[in-house]
Parts: structure tokens; C-alpha cells; sequence
């Protein structure tokens, strides 16, 4: 399988593992005073809930009252929005330490899961539906055959729904959008495509896409870290990932998994 960009695979492997014990050691360093911070701002939250009835109580008696300098009914308007943005930063923090976590430690699981997937792509297409339904259609080819592989569902069902919500975000403002996800069978292999009619990207882009942390949406919540995952999961699988796009026509990416994972990742014969 070619790697990111085209580099040597055993030296993007050296890379990578150098930089996962790299995040590893950093994700822990973040995540014990993140732990610290949303464990009081829960209390936070439910302290307001009841303290702010009782201050509404004397307000109504001392209208001239201040809180931190501002005038209550100011202060009562929004301190529960800062509050509950306040927890809404640390969960973020949270939701990205756990994203580093899952690039830089490779699963121990085995791939031994029969992995029926049509059945896989409808449930992906279910958890991501609210999210899609408002800016795109979704249209499903699915192999007649119902392709079936040897592998981990969980770990695939992640990269699909990684790949959906790419495509949904991908769609411009302003116009409903179409998004279609197609099976077959091919030369031993199963084919997942995921193909969007959203913005395109750009041969540049493409060529750092499946790169850890590289990501188009800086400031909008991308970590950068989805399609360097998906590729692992893939090449764990012993299977490619690819993707071909045209600007302001689309993206088309194309998984193909083999039938049977890699000859190490298969459990052992019973005795």
C-alpha cells in the first residue's frame, strides 16, 4: 500500500510510532487538568441551577443589586451561557485528547469479527444521519450479494462514519447537496466508496490528506487527525485507501478491504 505523500512505508511506520509515544505522553499531560476543570464546572452547573432561583428572590427586592460588577439582570442573562461554554471548551479538549489517544495507540484486538458489510454502511449512515439529512442526499448502491469480510466492524464502521461526515462538510452553503455510498465485489476484494459533489479538493491537499494533524478546517474544529486513523484502520486490514476529488465537482474516496485480513491479525485455528 503506498503511503502518505509517497513516502518509504517503513519510514513513515518509524514516524509514526515516534510520534504517537510523542501525543501519548502529551494527551496525558492535558487530560489530568481537563479532568479537573469539567469535574468543576459540572458542579458549577448545578450550583448555578440552585443558587440562581434564591438570587432572583432578592433581586426582586434589591433592584440596584451587582454581581462581578454588572448588573444582575446583565449577569443572570449570561452567566449560564459562560458556564456551559466553559464546558463545552474542556469537553472539546477532551473529545481531541481522545482522538490522539486512538491515532497513537494501535489496537491489540484481532480483525476476526464476519463483518457484513452492508449491513455496517447502514448503520454508520443511521448514527450520522441528523447531521447530514439538513444539507445533503443520501444514496445507497449497495452490492446485491451482500459482500462479507474478515475484520474488526467497529474500527471500519469509525472510518466510515469519519468519511460521511467529511462529505456532508464538504457541501457549500447554500445548496442542497448529494452524497452516495456504493459496495461491490472486485478481484477478491470488497470496494466502500464514498462519493460527495461538495467543494473538491485540491491536488495539493490531496497530497497531504491522509497526513496526522494536516487538516483544511483550522479554526472549525478539525484536529487533523480522522483520515490519518482511517488509514491505519485500512492498512491493519491489509486493504487501500484512495481518494480522487475535482474542484467545485467533488470527492470520491475508494476503500478496497480483502476478503480475509492480514495472515497475523487472523485468529488462531481452535486446537
Amino acid at each position: 500500500m503506498a503511503s502518505p505523500g509517497g513516502r518509504d512505508a517503513e519510514e513513515l511506520a518509524k514516524e509514526l510510532a515516534a510520534l504517537g509515544q510523542l501525543v501519548s505522553g502529551i494527551g496525558h499531560e492535558i487530560n489530568n487538568p481537563n479532568q479537573f476543570i469539567l469535574g468543576n464546572i459540572r458542579i458549577l452547573q448545578q450550583a448555578f441551577e440552585g443558587i440562581l432561583p434564591i438570587l432572583d428572590e432578592y433581586y426582586a427586592a434589591h433592584p440596584d443589586l451587582t454581581i462581578a460588577r454588572l448588573k444582575y439582570d446583565f449577569f443572570r442573562e449570561h452567566i449560564m451561557t459562560l458556564v456551559n461554554d466553559m464546558a463545552h471548551g474542556s469537553e472539546r479538549i477532551k473529545g481531541i485528547v481522545e482522538g490522539l489517544n486512538r491515532f497513537s495507540r494501535r489496537d491489540e484486538g484481532l480483525l476476526s469479527d464476519a463483518v457484513d458489510v452492508n449491513t455496517l454502511l447502514d448503520t454508520a449512515i443511521r448514527l450520522v444521519n441528523n447531521q447530514l439529512h439538513k444539507t445533503a442526499d443520501i444514496e445507497l448502491d449497495l452490492a446485491a450479494d451482500r459482500p462479507s469480510i474478515t475484520g474488526n466492524a467497529h474500527k471500519i464502521e469509525q472510518v466510515v462514519v469519519n468519511l460521511l461526515i467529511n462529505a456532508g462538510q464538504a457541501i457549500p452553503e447554500g445548496r442542497r447537496g448529494f452524497i452516495q455510498v456504493s459496495t461491490r465485489g472486485e478481484d477478491g476484494k470488497v470496494v466502500i466508496e464514498v462519493k460527495d459533489n461538495g467543494k473538491g479538493i485540491s491536488e495539493q491537499t490531496m497530497k497531504r490528506i491522509f497526513e496526522p494533524f494536516f487538516t483544511t478546517r483550522q479554526g472549525g474544529g478539525g484536529t487533523g487527525l480522522g483520515l490519518a486513523i482511517a488509514y491505519r484502520i485500512i492498512e491493519e486490514h491489509g486493504g487501500a485507501i484512495s481518494v480522487s476529488s475535482k474542484l467545485d465537482a467533488g470527492t470520491t474516496f475508494r476503500i478496497e478491504l480483502p476478503i480475509k485480513p492480514p495472515a497475523a491479525q487472523r485468529p488462531a485455528p481452535a486446537a
